[in-house]
């Protein structure tokens, strides 16, 4: 499901796609692929987190990114701290429909 979601919208921004500790631990996506404890930073001109709390170990990783944007069903999390934009909703209906989107407007 993590990659059903998170990349069509990467494939549609021509971007890559990382992944929290606990997208990881749960089996969602490889650990090469994961930011922050790890070690790997990443620092694109657009970042954008579904569904991440805000833990200190991914946002280290990724906090020099350019422009962030945030969606989350809870508009208490840290994330949404250091975000430039953020969305609060379920990241299952908004990433499908900015996918759409995005290709609509290509």
């Amino acid at each position: 499901e993590f990659g059903d979601v998170v990349e069509p919208l990467a494939d549609a921004l021509g971007a890559a796609v990382g992944a929290t500790r606990d997208a990881v631990d749960e089996g969602f996506y490889d650990a090469a692929y994961q930011i922050g404890q790890t070690g790997v930073t990443v620092s694109p001109e657009l970042y954008i987190g579904l569904g991440i709390s805000g833990a200190i170990q991914h946002t280290s990783g990724m906090q020099t990114s350019g422009t962030i944007v945030v969606v989350n069903q809870d508009q208490d999390e840290p994330f949404f701290q250091i975000a430039d934009l953020g969305v609060v909703g379920d990241l299952h209906e908004i990433a499908p429909a900015l996918t759409e989107e995005l290709k609509a407007r290509k």
